[in-house]
């Protein structure tokens, strides 16, 4: 089970873009946890839902940790609740924090940004610049000039020659052309954070590159989820343990949708398989694993309700 701190909110500063600068400490002033660049944290918004956020700056024995935060109007809530309703001096909680887009060593290094994607490369330029290793180039995309969060804060690191910065003024037809970066592979590494239409860009564009020298932090994107349909997926029963009830799971919904419509309501992020916060446990059954975390060995107690499904007419789970 995730441990949480309960850290207080010091500073809510709006930046450029919607995106909010939020700065948290320990209300008793310790220093908090350490982090490596890439690292992000789970944080319970006001409402009780669970998000990601990158952690930016300097993570050795912190005495605050900052996140960027874009204000999605369209998103699923939780960047709005945490926006709009979470003030200055009251108490959230947070996790630990994890790393699955850690910073390695590498010759030379490729960031690809877009938007609020720009979070967990920031604190891997800033570790750069600190221990004076230049042989990286940005590309930071957004969609105009003044929604360009960080800007200032770049340039002060990066020479010119190390930024590409590009913006689509909000058309398809003004995207990037990514290709002149990628074509030759080289010895080094590519770390990529944005939407998700830009990550899949990438990826189709990266192929030919050796195994394990592309990156990808997703931010709970759903690009990989797959389709849901009755030709896809059959209906199927979810038992719960502890309690014996049972609930029709849908060939068109996920567990976790048609547990949350028969009003369940399970702690859950990114929806798509990618973090881990939808957990519980398999207790009975024959799972359909289609997360992206899980190893063979976890897959026999263990599954992500947001994505995987059921081989047999029953799952025991329990939560």
């Amino acid at each position: 089970m995730k441990k949480y701190l309960n850290l207080v909110v010091q500073e809510k500063t709006p930046l450029e873009g919607d995106v909010y600068q939020l700065i948290l400490s320990d209300p008793t002033g310790n220093l908090l946890p350490s982090f490596r660049p890439g690292a992000h944290i789970e944080v319970k918004t006001p409402h009780g839902l669970y998000r990601h956020y990158s952690l930016i700056g300097a993570g050795n024995a912190p005495h605050t940790y900052e996140l960027g935060i874009k204000r999605m109007v369209n998103g699923r809530g939780g960047s709005m609740e945490m926006v709009d309703e979470l003030l200055v001096g009251q108490e959230i909680q947070v996790s630990l924090p994890e790393n699955f887009f850690a910073l390695e060593k590498a010759d030379e290094y490729l960031f690809i940004a877009g938007g609020i994607g720009i979070t967990p490369i920031l604190s891997m330029l800033e570790h750069l610049h600190e221990i004076g290793h230049d042989h990286y180039h940005l590309i930071y995309c957004t969609r105009t000039l003044d929604q360009t969060p960080y800007l200032n804060q770049l340039k002060n690191m990066l020479k010119p020659e190390q930024l590409t910065l590009h913006h689509d003024e909000g058309s398809l037809s003004n995207q990037i052309d990514f290709w002149p970066f990628l074509a030759q592979p080289k010895d080094g590494l590519i770390y990529c954070c944005g939407p998700s239409a830009m990550m899949e860009d990438i990826r189709g564009m990266t192929g030919h590159w050796e195994e394990g020298t592309v990156r990808f932090e997703d931010f709970g994107s759903s690009q990989t989820k797959p389709p849901l349909s009755a030709e896809d997926n059959s209906p199927f029963e979810v038992k719960h343990a502890t309690s014996g009830h049972t609930y029709q799971i849908p060939a068109n919904q996920t567990i976790l949708e048609s547990l949350r419509e028969q009003g369940i309501s399970l702690p859950s992020s990114c929806e798509s398989g990618t973090c881990g916060t939808c957990l519980v446990k398999l207790v009975e059954g024959e799972a359909d694993h289609r997360d992206f975390i899980l190893d063979q060995a976890r897959q026999q107690s263990e599954i992500l309700i947001c994505i995987s499904r059921s081989k047999s007419t029953v799952l025991v789970l329990d939560w």
